[in-house]
């Protein structure tokens, strides 16, 4: 039986998530130049990536993107990184990953 992330992995994944969400680009790159992975999942599958497309934060998602996070990760409904993005009007981020 497979078993979630375990229980430290969950909360740097969560606190991961908060920071994109909150556009703490200062502690987002802390966190990367930690290691931690930039694929780390949120309870709902969602990553900081498809967060940082969510509230538009272009930098962000540079970052993340520099750190191999997964453009064609989706969470447990099936949502992207460019649904994201597209959903809420960021024409910027939008163009961004239909050029790469």
């Amino acid at each position: 039986m497979a078993q979630g992330p375990s229980p430290s992995k969950k909360s740097t994944a969560q606190a991961l998530i908060l920071a994109f969400k909150n556009g703490d680009f200062e502690k987002v790159d802390c966190v990367l130049k930690e290691g931690t992975s930039a694929n780390l999942q949120g309870n709902s599958g969602e990553t900081a990536l498809i967060e940082a497309c969510y509230n538009g934060n272009y930098k962000i998602a540079q970052a993340l993107l520099e750190k191999k996070a997964s453009v064609n990760h989706k969470t447990k409904n099936g949502f992207t990184a460019l649904m994201a993005a597209s959903q809420k009007g960021h024409a910027k981020l939008v163009a961004f990953f239909v050029k790469a």
